[in-house]
């Protein structure tokens, strides 16, 4: 099982966007991805596991099944360890499950200030504010929690620099070597990714 963590806004959903042409299995098809990509905020390709509103919130049960069973080669869920930390469902055999974590980093500041302009745009909820909910003190508690279980679990982890993952082949390629090499998975792969996605700008 392959994680996608972080405090969001940092090329999350992009990350998934790359996997997935690369063949890793994200669980969605490339015009899920597309409609994703092309929709303002730029945001989502989560599973829906939230335990929070909105939403029926799902058992410990159920979410021990969707990591024991491997639903997905790879699940993206901002902050899950400090969310489901919080909620108890992340008990020693889940962790087990996690191969590695990858953290996608952007400076706070400009994470805060995307979220902004999604509410702005319209779209406070989905990749937004929350209504003023998600500030800079929650992202950096999101990211202490994602080093703290990595470490204490020895769940091995890396850190992507965001915009630099999703622009230089190179850095990418380095960075997730322990993902790519076993693959096969070359720079001028992830570079084809990048070409076929069509990787826009941060819009802030």
């Amino acid at each position: 099982m392959i994680v996608i963590s972080g405090y969001g806004r940092s090329g999350t959903t992009l990350l998934v966007a790359i996997l997935t042409n690369l063949g890793f299995n994200t669980g969605f098809t490339d015009e899920v991805i597309n409609t994703h990509l092309n929709h303002p905020p730029r945001a989502g390709l989560e599973h829906k596991f939230s335990i929070r509103g909105g939403t029926r919130a799902l058992t410990k049960e159920e979410v021990e099944l969707i990591f024991k069973k491997g639903r997905s080669g790879v699940i993206k869920k901002p902050g899950l360890f400090d969310v489901y930390r919080k909620a108890g469902y992340l008990t020693p055999e889940v962790l087990k499950t996690i191969d590695i974590c990858i953290v996608p980093i952007r400076g706070i500041e400009k994470a805060m200030a995307s979220r902004t302009l999604v509410t702005a745009l319209g779209f406070d909820e989905y990749g937004g504010l929350h209504k003023g909910a998600v500030t800079e003190d929650t992202h950096a508690q999101k990211l202490g929690w994602d080093i703290e279980t990595c470490v204490m679990n020895d769940i091995p982890f890396v850190f992507l620099k965001y915009p630099q993952f999703s622009k230089d082949a190179s850095y990418c390629h380095e960075q997730l070597k322990s993902l790519f090499k076993p693959r096969n998975i070359t720079v001028d792969d992830v570079q084809k990714a990048f070409d076929t996605i069509g990787i826009k700008e941060p819009r802030v």
